[in-house]
């Protein structure tokens, strides 16, 4: 179908040169779901038949660089931007392939093991690639020259008019493919007000427990995007309203006090409007020391002359420069955020907070 996007400069220009070489290739992905609801999208995927050797030739090993193992792809550098340029994909012929190594052959000895996908570089067509890809709302590809919506599933388009999240094909084998869908598909959820379709939905919720055959590595990176979003509140809250919570952060989800719980939660969503107003900056350190902030014990009490500190725990560590009163300065200047920060000589901010007991805990690198 025609469609006209307003895409960015460098975004066309690298999909005009890999087309101009001879390949087909499109936007892909999150970047044209957000166009459709007339959100800027964060940011560009593109997808290409040509493979990543092919991608590196046309734009030179300067600008492009080959990346990743399980899953090949191309950073190409347009000016100071850097864009993913992955090759179309089809559906992996050896799921369940385990590799020779100790958590290989503990992955092997789980029947939910079975479909599990530690190699997806199996090239394909456009079309495989739209059919392999895990909801039908990021199955949508664009060709910005042209000015053509291709829509491979017939119902990407309609559920994002509609807010549905639907798995492409067998929802259960899909998670069973990539656990970490789950965690997407609630994101969806949380981000946007979108809600899963009911064999989406059904099958998400007998699957959670193969979230643990997922690498921790890619959950601690799933973690940092949420906390580094102006939604963290509401997707968190979308992964407690499924159960989901539980199994992503067990010290949150699993917590007896389900006041508490929401108390963390609604203080993580007043961070998030702020950051959407512009006040904070989108800081993982800020996002966690708000959800901590209810289970913890700040080290300040509320005097006649403002916040002052209360425990030794906020006091300069051995080789620190830092007085109680400016500590106590930088606490009040984050009015609402519950927190003594600090800059160290890096530019890295961290909020310092005390769990029951004194201990002092430093939840660390801004960015």
């Amino acid at each position: 179908m025609n469609h006209f996007f307003e895409i960015e400069p460098h975004v066309y220009d690298v999909v005009a040169e890999l087309q101009k070489a001879g390949y087909e290739t499109y936007v892909v992905g999150g970047a044209i779901r957000d166009l459709l609801l007339n959100r800027v999208p964060k940011d560009y995927d593109i997808s290409t038949a040509a493979t990543p050797e092919q991608i590196q030739k046309v734009f030179g090993r300067r600008r492009a660089r080959i990346i990743g193992k399980r899953f090949q792809l191309v950073h190409v550098s347009a000016g100071r931007e850097l864009l993913e340029v992955s090759t179309f994909r089809r559906a992996p012929s050896q799921s369940g392939a385990v590799p020779e190594t100790a958590k290989g052959k503990k992955y092997d000895a789980l029947a939910e093991a079975e479909h599990l996908i530690f190699d997806d570089n199996d090239f394909g067509t456009s079309r495989e690639d739209a059919e392999r890809r895990d909801f039908t709302v990021n199955a949508l590809f664009y060709d910005p020259l042209a000015e053509e919506l291709l829509d491979y599933t017939g119902s990407g388009v309609a559920d994002i008019e509609a807010g549905l999240v639907r798995a492409i094909g067998n929802p259960k084998l899909r998670f069973e493919e990539d656990p970490v869908r789950m965690l997407r598909a609630l994101k969806l959820v949380g981000q946007y007000g979108f809600r899963l379709e009911r064999r989406t939905g059904n099958d998400l919720r007998n699957s959670m427990n193969l979230l643990e055959l997922a690498s921790r590595s890619r959950l601690s990176l799933e973690l940092e995007k949420i906390m580094q979003s102006a939604y963290a509140g509401s997707i968190l809250e979308a992964f407690a309203e499924y159960g989901f919570l539980e199994h992503f952060l067990p010290w949150l989800g699993r917590h007896p006090d389900k006041k508490l719980v929401q108390s963390a939660l609604e203080l993580l969503k007043t961070r998030d409007r702020r950051v959407r107003a512009g006040y904070y900056r989108a800081s993982a350190s800020v996002a966690l020391a708000a959800l901590a902030l209810a289970a913890v014990r700040v080290g300040v009490v509320l005097g006649q002359n403002g916040l002052q500190l209360r425990d030794p725990f906020l006091l300069p560590r051995p080789g620190k420069r830092k007085a109680p009163e400016l500590a106590a300065q930088r606490i009040r200047s984050h009015a609402g955020a519950g927190k003594a920060a600090h800059r160290g000589h890096d530019g890295d901010q961290r909020a310092v907070v005390a769990v029951g007991g004194g201990e002092r805990v430093v939840v660390g690198g801004g960015r």
